[in-house]
């Protein structure tokens, strides 16, 4: 029989909007992340002038290279969770994959407007990108970063680990370490990826609304989806 997925994601949209209509803590999230940005953007260059000095370190190298990797691996981790987690742990996988999806469109709208360049020999915090380099690939904010707090925070909130935050806090580093972004790059992107799977998961936590998890049989794939009739 066919499926149809639009009850669902109708649901989810109208529970994600009216979520963001009842939260009255916008206006002071918004003043806290400016005073976070700036304060991080006060210490980009020494910050980007201390990792320079030890650019050749191993340690540093493989940072680098767990930065680019995490957050591949949690958005692979939250698939697997929805996929074959039961009813909670699916669903928290889900709102980890939408919440990864936005953080990623709010970055690159940042990114675009901004048109940052990527820390450089020349260490200017705030340059433009030169002529013909794309904006989408500027350096604010850091993608990496929203990513893994946007797949991470569903998960540290729905099962109460706060360390996750250090994790995705550790991956995020790892941008600054690889000298890919500077440390307000970093910081506007963690702030961005956790708000947005904070509002996910507070509008979407109560799987009771919409239950659905992949069917894998030797005789079938589906999809199952419950939906209350109200």
């Amino acid at each position: 029989p066919s499926y149809t997925p639009w009850p669902m994601i109708r649901l989810r949209l109208e529970d994600s909007g009216n979520q963001w209509l009842d939260m009255d803590s916008k206006a002071a999230g918004l003043g806290l992340a400016t005073v976070a940005v700036a304060t991080a953007a006060a210490l980009d260059k020494s910050v980007d002038r201390s990792v320079k000095e030890h650019q050749q370190n191993k340690l540093v190298k493989n940072w680098g290279k767990l930065g680019k990797d995490l957050p591949i691996a949690t958005a692979a981790l939250s698939g697997l969770a929805f996929a074959l987690g039961d009813d909670r742990l699916s669903n928290t996988g889900l709102i980890a994959l939408e919440s990864g999806a936005v953080a990623i469109a709010g970055s690159e709208m940042l990114k675009f407007a901004v048109n940052r360049a990527r820390p450089g020999d020349d260490n200017a915090p705030w340059r433009s990108q030169p002529a013909g380099q794309s904006r989408w690939q500027s350096s604010f904010t850091s993608n990496h970063s929203a990513v893994l707090f946007a797949t991470v925070t569903p998960f540290a909130k729905e099962y109460d680990q706060p360390w996750l935050y250090g994790v995705a806090a550790l991956g995020a580093a790892g941008r600054i370490a690889s000298r890919d972004h500077w440390l307000s790059d970093v910081t506007a992107g963690g702030i961005l990826g956790y708000a947005v799977g904070n509002w996910l998961w507070q509008s979407q936590r109560d799987n009771s609304r919409y239950q659905s998890n992949l069917v894998v049989t030797p005789k079938q794939v589906g999809v199952q989806l419950n939906v209350p009739i109200q």
